[in-house]
């Protein structure tokens, strides 16, 4: 099915599943409905339906929890979280995530379109945005404290991560300075670095409906000005089109979320197979900011 039209389409009631679970019905935009397999291989569940409710605000599924009309609610924004932990009748467990948020470089050297230079075809440049800010402060501010910071691609919550072996940039924003001088980008009368008539001025995508990763970007911007000299405009785009962009390589630079699995080889991501060509439009560079911190809460 075109993936444009699942919000609309009847998707039917698909039977084959190996799962506990069976679907029942979807009423779009609201919630779907299980029911429980009697033939699933490990004997039919102890609930006879789980009704996934769909809520896009954080602070109304937190709200929902509370007031029992929702019995769990697997990821919630910190400010959520505390409400919730505040609450009589709730049990709230937090925990890092098999996942992170990450901040995706346009590391080619020219627009796909050949008129200029990216941002962040320089790794001097990708660098100097590293060491211009204090990561950990960040992930506790977006985060109202509950995010982890992350430094590698393998998150703590993995039995594979080794603190040891992961490279920390702690903040020195003279350093900064320094490898945006040595990639040829001086500061302006303004205040924004510039390099061959072209201002170190684009676009930082994130996603709308993400109130965490939109707080992230905005402190992220304004340090980057602050401290380096670079013009990086938050723009909060809708997730139908969030990647379009990203995938046509027509972008500086965005904060976006991965998935994990427990086994910590990702041939999605580094295999040979997955390597862009030069000429080809796709791909980005992935430095990891922060692993999410979801709370699983549920009404007593």
């Amino acid at each position: 099915a075109d993936p444009t039209k699942m919000r609309t389409i009847d998707q039917g009631k698909p039977s084959v599943t190996g799962g506990p679970f069976l679907f029942d019905k979807r009423v779009a935009g609201s919630e779907i409905d299980l029911k429980a397999n009697p033939g699933y291989y490990l004997g039919k569940p102890h609930f006879a339906n789980v009704v996934l409710k769909v809520i896009t605000n954080s602070t109304a599924a937190a709200q929902a929890v509370i007031s029992g009309d929702v019995n769990w609610d697997p990821e919630i924004t910190g400010a959520a979280n505390d409400t919730v932990k505040a609450a009589t009748g709730v049990q709230s467990y937090e925990y890092p995530d098999l996942g992170y948020f990450d901040v995706r470089f346009n590391d080619r050297p020219q627009w796909v379109n050949k008129s200029k230079a990216t941002l962040f075809g320089d790794v001097n440049v990708r660098r100097a945005f590293a060491y211009a800010l204090d990561k950990n402060a960040v992930v506790k501010a977006a985060t109202d404290g509950h995010g982890t910071p992350l430094w590698g691609d393998i998150v703590p919550a993995s039995a594979y991560y080794d603190d040891s072996a992961v490279v920390k940039y702690a903040q020195d924003i003279a350093k900064a300075k320094g490898l945006m001088d040595a990639a040829g980008w001086t500061v302006g009368p303004d205040g924004i670095r510039v390099k061959n008539g072209v201002k170190f001025s684009g676009k930082f995508f994130v996603r709308a409906d993400k109130p965490q990763r939109n707080k992230a970007v905005q402190i992220m911007s304004e340090e980057l000005r602050k401290n380096l000299g670079m013009d990086l405009q938050p723009t909060p785009t809708d997730f139908k089109v969030f990647y379009s962009p990203i995938q046509a390589g027509n972008f500086d630079l965005a904060l976006a979320g991965f998935g994990l699995t427990l086994d910590p080889a990702y041939s999605t991501v580094y295999h040979s197979n997955q390597i862009r060509p030069e000429t080809s439009p796709h791909g980005t560079t992935r430095r990891g900011l922060v692993t999410a911190a979801p709370t699983a809460a549920s009404t007593t």
